[in-house]
């Protein structure tokens, strides 16, 4: 597959690691949290708690650091890929590619054009920063495309902090580089699984609570 192309000039934004949040700082020497780190703080946890608590903290940590390194593989391969870059499967392990090949069909066939890879943005209306997986025409529409990996398949109830973050990108690309997004693409690919999971998702329907959890965080935490 060889993608289409019409790539986005990034912002210069800088990751500081601050208090064990992590913030990105604008040329003006503006800071602001990334999403992940709102999320983390806002987003009820009680579900990974009960986990730990059952498989106990060794195995938790090890599960856990082991899923970060595939998931950062994972989506190192489809940056590659989506840039047309002949390399992207080059020293791939196994578990990485499993997870790839959910993912490749699902791109070969809905994305029609790539704008941005790991683009930077900020917003000063949400006073969040961070930086999106892809920005990208799916199914003929302007998207903003988020991967994910996971254990095991997810229903709806656990994907709403997927599309907060979804609708947070939306937002900080708007503000930042002056184009309209409001189609959210998550696409979800698990160890469990032999095809990846797409849910599509509109900017409006989850930006109300994205607004509510920003509120609790900067009412609930002192930030630099």
């Amino acid at each position: 597959m060889h993608f289409r192309h019409d790539l986005i000039d990034h912002l210069d934004l800088t990751t500081v690691e601050a208090d064990g949040k992590r913030f990105y700082q604008t040329e003006s020497g503006e800071r602001f949290p990334s999403v992940t780190t709102m999320l983390s703080a806002t987003v009820s946890k009680s579900g990974l708690d009960e986990w730990r608590e059952r498989v106990g903290e060794e195995e938790a940590l090890h599960v856990m650091r082991r899923s970060g390194t595939r998931g950062t593989a994972m989506h190192n391969m489809c940056e590659k890929y989506l840039l047309n870059d002949p390399t992207y499967n080059r020293g791939v392990m196994p578990s990485v590619q499993v997870l790839f090949n959910q993912v490749k069909p699902v791109l070969d066939a809905h994305v029609s054009l790539v704008m941005a890879t790991e683009i930077p943005m900020f917003s000063r209306h949400l006073r969040l920063a961070g930086r999106c997986d892809v920005i990208g025409v799916f199914d003929g529409k302007r998207s903003i495309i988020d991967y994910k990996t996971t254990n095991w398949a997810k229903d709806m109830d656990m994907l709403e902090s997927y599309f907060v973050q979804e609708a947070c990108y939306a937002i900080m690309f708007e503000e930042c580089y002056g184009i309209p997004i409001t189609q959210l693409v998550t696409i979800s690919a698990g160890e469990s699984e032999y095809e990846a999971q797409v849910f599509i998702e509109h900017r409006d329907t989850w930006a109300p609570k994205a607004l509510e959890l920003i509120s609790i965080f900067y009412e609930n935490n002192c930030v630099l």
